[in-house]
């Protein structure tokens, strides 16, 4: 089991390294509604991985399997608001380098656009 105090002992930069490799900045736009999200997708092997992830973060929500193509995927997502001000951004902020730093970048001027 995954316990809160399991999760501190992932170092900022292990998860930043996590979220560089796996990570993905959302954002969708229709004619009425614009959302905004942030997820982690990962073989099904590392759903605990996730779950520290996920508690380290202070994210509510759980991590969840699914299936996609013949192969098993385990998922962190959010879609919170508040979530993504509060608790993605100050974590991602200054932790990543490259091309995730350049989308991440985007994803935070459209976000922060909307507010």
């Amino acid at each position: 089991m995954v316990s809160r105090e399991t999760s501190h002992n992932l170092s900022d930069d292990f998860i930043a390294g996590i979220i560089s490799v796996s990570g993905s900045f959302l954002h969708t736009k229709t004619a009425r509604v614009e959302q905004f999200g942030f997820q982690i997708k990962t073989p099904k092997e590392n759903f605990a991985l996730l779950e520290m992830i996920r508690l380290r973060l202070g994210l509510k929500g759980s991590v969840k399997i699914y299936s996609a193509d013949g192969s098993e995927y385990a998922l962190l997502i959010t879609r919170s608001k508040k979530e993504l001000l509060n608790k993605i951004i100050p974590f991602v902020e200054h932790k990543l380098l490259g091309i995730k730093l350049n989308q991440y970048l985007n994803w935070k001027d459209k976000l922060q656009s909307i507010l």
